[in-house]
């Protein structure tokens, strides 16, 4: 695995050494002087060691508790650090075979989507937190090891979430010294450059293209996968498409949104685009360097001077990708950035982005996961991609949500639209009769849907590509 905190392996080798130079700090941790320490260890009264910090709430400015830490001048050195701004420490619970230290962030983060939706979608979202990401804090038993006439030795750790593990080793003695090791690992490694092609490190992974074959009646290619089982799907519409996802990709296809409700505008754009297209304007893509760190995600502004082809970067850390499991990106959603997006900050685009926030992050999650698995080259017929990304959303019930907020309000919304559309196609036009009774009884069609599973599809490129304009104008039909 992928250890981000690079000097955390050195902890293991030189602890003892740290703990052996614990009293020698207590001379740097104030003026604190308890009662003279028994000769023999088992009159010590280890509990007054700990008076001095026991349900005590300490911060930045008590400026009577520190962190010990390697001083960076000497390998064998330790230094003192303060608490973060921000953060707190705190210390209950003592029994005879431990104490519980509590750290984290001091604020809550808090957010309501209602106050981007105009108090339409009332939905909270509780996190990611800057120090523990997952949680405000978390509690860990300091379990104690070594009691000596001049000493307490103790440690603890516990895993946080996948991939996130804290611990600590110290000693109390007259004064604190205790060490903190926040590991966190990111193992999405999707692959590497230097290894696999020898290209620059930077690489974009775009969504991919959408065709369908109007004669055929069939998609061909589409960056959204649909898998759709219905109880209903029977008769000449089941005929007409034996797979019922057909159906729904070809509705998705067909140009029914206006696009400058969404803040896109310019002379060139088209009036309306289809909510595919849409889609993957909103979802453009993201970008990888040295195959794990993950830095922006996407959106095709119409901006030929935008770098990346086009291509806008939503504010830092409003998505962004981290280790969920073996196959699983999970992506962590700091719902406070939503409020700095730029140029398509409309209320319409904000109702799009928090429909699909609150059907992916269920209960007050600020996280939703992601099935992943590569492909090669060989499954694209792009000669400029390296890997193709396929992505599930491992959730069944968020799946259903993104149809019941977001696809299924947009296609009944824009049914006339769709059926003047399919009206005025020439090859639609010999289905039309059926076609456009199905589209007049769409939701009790989906009413009788058993089961539904989307998906996401992505192609790599090794350097920056100019996709805006593919993303823009490519054809949806042939």
């Amino acid at each position: 695995m992928y250890m981000k905190i690079s000097r955390y392996s050195q902890f293991i080798i030189v602890v003892s050494l740290t703990v052996a130079m614990i009293l020698p700090l207590s001379s740097c941790s104030g003026d604190v002087t308890d009662a003279p320490t028994p000769s023999d260890p088992s009159e010590w009264d280890y509990t007054k060691r700990w008076d001095k910090y026991l349900n005590q709430h300490f911060t930045k400015i008590s400026e009577d508790f520190y962190w010990t830490d390697y001083d960076e001048s000497d390998y064998y050195g330790t230094t003192q650090k303060s608490i973060a701004p921000g953060e707190f420490v705190e210390f209950f619970n003592l029994t005879e075979s431990n104490i519980t230290i509590r750290y984290g962030n001091e604020d809550e983060k808090i957010f309501n989507l209602s106050e981007i939706t105009d108090n339409k979608i009332n939905k909270v979202i509780e996190g990611p937190y800057p120090t523990l990401v997952y949680q405000r804090y978390v509690d860990v038993p300091l379990n104690f090891i070594d009691n000596d006439s001049t000493s307490l030795q103790f440690s603890g750790g516990l895993t946080i979430s996948p991939g996130s593990h804290i611990s600590y080793r110290g000693a109390i003695g007259n004064s604190l010294a205790i060490r903190k090791v926040l590991t966190q690992y990111d193992d999405v490694y999707l692959f590497s450059t230097s290894d696999e092609t020898g290209a620059a490190a930077h690489l974009n992974w775009i969504c991919d293209d959408y065709i369908f074959d109007r004669s055929a009646l069939r998609c061909k290619k589409s960056p959204l996968l649909i898998n759709w089982s219905n109880s209903s799907w029977q008769g000449e519409l089941a005929a007409i498409f034996p797979n019922p996802a057909d159906f729904l990709q070809l509705m998705l296809a067909m140009p029914v949104v206006k696009i400058s409700d969404y803040g896109f505008t310019g002379d060139s754009l088209p009036y309306y685009v289809s909510i595919e297209r849409l889609i993957r304007l909103l979802f453009s893509g993201f970008k990888t360097r040295y195959g794990n760190s993950y830095r922006l995600f996407y959106f095709a502004f119409p901006n030929s001077t935008v770098a990346d082809g086009g291509l806008s970067s939503y504010p830092n850390n409003l998505f962004s990708v981290h280790y969920g499991g073996e196959d699983i990106m999970r992506i962590f959603i700091d719902a406070q950035k939503l409020k700095e997006i730029k140029y398509i900050n409309t209320s319409t685009t904000y109702m799009a982005l928090a429909n699909v926030l609150r059907s992916l992050l269920l209960e007050e999650r600020f996280y939703f996961d992601l099935q992943y698995r590569l492909e090669y080259t060989k499954t694209t017929d792009d000669p400029e991609a390296m890997r193709a990304l396929v992505l599930t959303v491992k959730e069944k019930e968020s799946a259903r949500h993104l149809m019941d907020y977001l696809i299924m309000p947009l296609l009944v919304e824009n049914k006339q639209k769709i059926k003047d559309f399919i009206r005025q196609d020439a090859t639609l036009l010999r289905h039309a009769e059926t076609l456009c009774a199905a589209v007049d009884r769409l939701e009790d069609i989906y009413a009788a849907t058993t089961d539904l599973s989307l998906g996401y599809r992505m192609l790599c490129y090794p350097t920056t590509k100019e996709v805006s304009p593919t993303i823009w104008f490519s054809p949806e039909f042939e």
